[in-house]
């Protein structure tokens, strides 16, 4: 639950000016690429952070549930990371990302199913 904890930290973020506030970039929630593709494939290029966002069954460390393909690789994504031991190199793992095809995606689960 940190949305109360940032909410109490900054309890006038929504008075202030648009310029004192995290662009879009930086708050993309993952529902914008079911509901609205065209604003998804433009924001996969400029996203700095994905959030997901909802209820426990839809975090990374314990989603339960379907996702487009397009989303799937950056739960592929976040999950690769957190099973990384501490020291390890992450850069490579971030190749999922150029992944589009959907039996290529699926395949990337189920080898980590095995």
């Amino acid at each position: 639950q940190d949305q109360p904890v940032l909410n109490s930290f900054f309890s006038d973020w929504f008075s202030l000016p648009a310029p004192h506030r995290l662009s879009f970039d930086f708050n993309v929630l993952q529902t914008v690429s079911s509901y609205y593709e065209p604003a998804w494939t433009l924001l996969r290029q400029r996203m700095k952070a994905l959030h997901f966002a909802g209820a426990q069954s839809m975090k990374p460390w314990s989603f339960e549930g379907s996702l487009s393909h397009s989303l799937a690789v950056y739960l592929y994504l976040w999950q690769s990371i957190a099973r990384a031991e501490h020291g390890d190199d992450i850069a490579p793992l971030f190749d999922v990302l150029s992944i589009t095809d959907a039996d290529e995606i699926n395949a990337l689960f189920k080898r980590k199913a095995d």
